[in-house]
């Protein structure tokens, strides 16, 4: 069964994500990553601490990452040049089995939610009656009326979100849910907590042992110039633009 991986790297004292040589061997990583699974991988940059780096990307099946590529001699090949930079803090894989839309947005958020025992289906219920107040409140709150992305037809990136079930649990009674949203800015996001309905929403609390929620910005390896370029090509097309 297909599956997304969510990894989460750590730089080690010393090193910088805006580092120049350290972002080179992390964009090479998403070239191997993207040519031995022939889908497209993100490299984001949490924005509370940006020691962190997720990396999230589909795989044919949990076994094609944790027993062919782990093993492979393209990853060895990899984590040697970064081995004095990075570590790897955690892997995870969700049964989302398409590529995420929300990678393209400016901003995302990843919500992990730890279920407590025998509230799975109860949690689900709950969050399948609550999802349509997350949706009704992302819609009007990204863009703005006078924003330029609106005007100006500019790539429309996904801002809605995407829910799934951890795959590799730690044990059958610990499941694990996560929630990726797209987002124009942080705040848009805060701004959640001062909706009428978020009260409702948070019906879903009563199933959760804890949440880890996170921001992230996709990290752009291009040159300003030719992410523009390429945006220019795209929006000609009308098709969703790559940031």
């Amino acid at each position: 069964m297909p599956v997304n991986e969510l990894a989460c790297l750590k730089l080690l004292p010393g090193a910088d994500i805006l580092d120049e040589t350290l972002r080179k061997k992390l964009e090479h990583a998403k070239e191997v990553l993207e040519e031995y699974t022939r889908n497209p991988f993100t490299f984001t940059s949490q924005v509370e601490d940006n020691s962190y780096v997720y990396i999230i990307g589909r795989w044919k099946s949990r076994d094609e990452h944790m027993k062919k590529f782990i093993n492979s001699k393209e990853n060895k090949v990899l984590l040697k040049t970064l081995e004095k930079q990075v570590r790897i803090e955690w892997i995870v894989h969700y049964d989302i089995e398409e590529d995420i839309p929300q990678m393209t947005s400016p901003i995302i958020s990843i919500s992990r939610f730890f279920i407590k025992p025998g509230h799975r289906e109860a949690y689900q219920a709950t969050y399948d009656s609550v999802e349509e107040i997350l949706t009704e409140y992302q819609e009007p709150h990204q863009w703005p009326e006078d924003d330029d992305r609106v005007h100006n037809e500019l790539p429309e990136f996904n801002l809605g979100h995407t829910h799934g079930w951890r795959a590799d649990k730690e044990a059958e009674e610990k499941e694990e849910a996560v929630l990726i949203c797209g987002w124009r800015v942080v705040a848009a996001h805060e701004g959640f907590s001062g909706d009428d309905r978020y009260g409702e929403w948070c019906k879903i609390k009563q199933h959760l042992e804890r949440a880890e929620i996170k921001h992230a910005m996709p990290i752009a390896f291009k040159e300003v110039d030719e992410v523009m370029e390429e945006l220019a090509v795209k929006v000609s097309r009308r098709v969703v633009g790559k940031l």
